[in-house]
């Protein structure tokens, strides 16, 4: 049995970057952060870009026609999309 370091633990039960603006949307603090430039403005267009992702992904549509649909849907380039799905499922 080899014995995890705290770090080690830490790291492995890390939010997403999805998981913690979602948490961070239900706490009283929320938009305080926002006028104050803490969180970014544009994190909270990344998690509405990325839960559509994940509601088109849920169809059954092919990879590349989610990311189509999604790019389509908000006006931005298909890489943008891979973008954001990576940002948020980091």
């Amino acid at each position: 049995m080899v014995n995890e370091s705290k770090e080690e633990k830490k790291f492995k039960n890390q939010m997403t970057n999805y998981e913690l603006i979602s948490a961070l949307q239900r706490m009283d603090c929320f938009s305080q952060l926002l006028i104050k430039a803490i969180l970014p403005m544009y994190w909270i267009d990344y998690k509405v870009i990325y839960e559509f992702y994940c509601q088109e992904k849920s169809k059954d549509l092919g990879h590349s026609q989610v990311v189509t649909n999604t790019a389509e849907e908000y006006g931005i380039s298909e890489k943008h999309v891979y973008k954001i799905k990576k940002r948020m499922e980091s």
